[in-house]
């Protein structure tokens, strides 16, 4: 484990945050992680493809209900 990922990360909330319960994102030297930010022991790391192909399919509506 490198330096970088060894320190704590800064995590970012969603601009979309409402009501207290976040989705948060952190840059790392591996990828992207995220976590929800009422259960911040746990998080998802997405290497930067993938992390790139998650936005795209949000953002173009595939997980709209």
């Amino acid at each position: 484990m490198s330096q970088v990922e060894s320190a704590v990360p800064a995590w970012r909330k969603s601009s979309r945050c409402d009501h207290g319960q976040c989705v948060e994102v952190a840059w790392r030297e591996s990828g992207v992680a995220v976590r929800d930010n009422t259960q911040p022991e746990t998080h998802l790391t997405f290497d930067g493809a993938s992390w790139h192909d998650l936005v795209g399919e949000i953002r173009g509506g595939r997980f709209d209900r």
